[in-house]
């Protein structure tokens, strides 16, 4: 009777087969050639068993150490280890894919050691051809899909803009605040003898009764305080002033300044104040609203953030504020005309065939 031992395992089934119990001695032979001949092999092949325990080919694969089955002398002799093994394994076992996993990259790392270098060659430009191909493929359409977005914001933008490169909302998500909570207040104030019998008899909620309208009042005023802030851009294409730009400021929510500068005295002032306010310097320029020239610098505010206060047409902004040098070229002057003229043309670009989810979703993200 030939008696098979139980493995204190799971993963190795209940009836494995004999061949898990013979241990081969794997001696190394004189020489490496001689471990893979015909008559060495048929010897090992004949005794039917692995030659390592099942304790160790668990112990390695679960550690993922690849190394000490790529190290053995002859791999052939580990592949018909690993393949007894696998083949009475419990499939049902929650490891047992974990090692069929483990086995088909040992045996694709193999593969990789044992190509000749010109094999290793062919294969490495081949894979890195291909990758490349899709690579640029890739890289193509995700440029594509980036100008197609591009083109259809700056459409939608100069929809509203009309040529101009930069224009503040009139009802904008700051403004909105500001209004609804100056509404608020004043909501507070009309119902203060309907409301206040509700509240008065806690100390708690009488303050808080109290309280709300005044920071509701203080929340609006600073909201919808606009000084000094830049409300549109435009660069004029007529008159005297043709290729300057014109500036409106807001010196309060209703009243609006003008004035007209060379765009090489307009520079980016970097970021002032809360997140998403930027400055804008102008060294000198025309003062519309007092008729007179200044030479004095002046900082205004500017709203760059992304939370819809304002329509922006990013390349004619990007044009404005980049570093300019002292005076202007015939290249910089056709440059600016290509900018407007881009600006103009997308101004009058008559968009079909909308999708209206399309456009709603593209109004909420903005």
């Amino acid at each position: 009777l030939t008696f098979s031992r139980r493995f204190k395992t799971s993963l190795v089934k209940a009836q494995a087969s004999n061949a898990l119990n013979t241990i081969i001695e794997d001696k190394k032979p004189f020489y490496d050639m001689a471990a893979f001949q015909t008559e060495h092999m048929k010897q090992f092949f004949d005794k039917n068993g692995i030659i390592f325990p099942v304790e160790t080919i668990i112990e390695k694969y679960q550690s993922e150490d690849y190394d000490f089955f790529l190290d053995q002398s002859n791999f052939l002799k580990v592949a018909d280890s690993l393949e007894k093994f696998g083949a009475n394994l419990d499939m049902d076992h929650e490891d047992a894919k974990d090692f069929i996993i483990f086995k088909k990259k040992l045996y694709k790392l193999y593969e990789v050691r044992a190509r000749s270098a010109a094999e290793h060659a062919e294969f490495s430009h081949q894979v890195l051809e291909d990758e490349l191909t899709h690579v640029y493929d890739a890289h193509k359409h995700h440029l594509a899909t980036i100008i197609t977005d591009n083109r259809l914001d700056r459409v939608r933008n100069q929809a509203n803009l009309k040529g101009a490169f930069y224009k503040r909302k009139l009802m904008n998500p700051q403004r909105l605040k500001g209004l609804s909570s100056s509404l608020l207040a004043i909501s507070f104030y009309l119902y203060n003898p309907y409301l206040w019998p509700y509240f008065a008899g806690n100390f708690i909620t009488a303050k808080l009764f109290t309280l709300t309208p005044m920071a509701a009042a203080f929340y609006g005023v600073y909201n919808l305080s606009e000084s000094r802030i830049v409300h549109s851009i435009e660069r004029l294409d007529s008159g005297a002033d043709e290729g300057k730009i014109k500036l409106s400021i807001s010196a309060s929510p209703f009243v609006t300044r003008d004035i007209i500068a060379d765009p090489t005295d307009i520079h980016d002032g970097g970021y002032i104040g809360k997140l998403g306010i930027s400055a804008l310097r102008v060294t000198k320029g025309y003062d519309l609203h007092t008729s007179k020239e200044f030479i004095s610098e002046r900082t205004y505010a500017i709203d760059t953030s992304s939370d819809g206060n304002a329509w922006v047409d990013e390349e004619g902004m990007d044009w404005l504020i980049q570093k300019k040098e002292d005076g202007s070229s015939t290249t910089d002057d056709l440059y600016a005309d290509l900018i407007h003229k881009r600006a103009k043309d997308a101004a009058n670009t008559k968009r079909e065939g909308k999708n209206f989810l399309q456009e709603f979703m593209h109004v909420i993200e903005k």
